[in-house]
C-alpha cells in the first residue's frame, strides 16, 4: 500500500475479487454451523439435499444477474 493508504476502488478487479472470497468464507463457515444445528434434527440425506438445493438456486440466480 503505497504511503500506507488502502485505496477501494469498487470497479477494481482485486476489490470484486476479495469481495467474492470474504462472500465465500462467510458462506462455508456458516454452513458448517447450520449442518450441524440440521443434522440433530434431520436425516444426513435431506440436510446434504437441502444444501445442494440451496446452492443450486444461490448459483443460478448469480449466473442470470451477471449475464454469464
Amino acid at each position: 500500500f503505497p504511503g500506507g493508504h488502502v485505496k477501494i476502488d469498487p470497479q477494481s478487479p482485486y476489490t470484486i475479487a476479495a469481495g467474492l472470497a470474504l462472500i465465500a468464507a462467510i458462506s462455508w463457515g456458516v454452513s458448517t454451523i447450520f449442518s450441524r444445528y440440521l443434522l440433530q434434527r434431520k436425516s444426513m440425506f435431506t440436510v446434504t439435499f437441502v444444501r445442494f438445493a440451496l446452492t443450486a438456486i444461490i448459483t443460478g440466480v448469480v449466473v442470470l444477474a451477471s449475464g454469464s
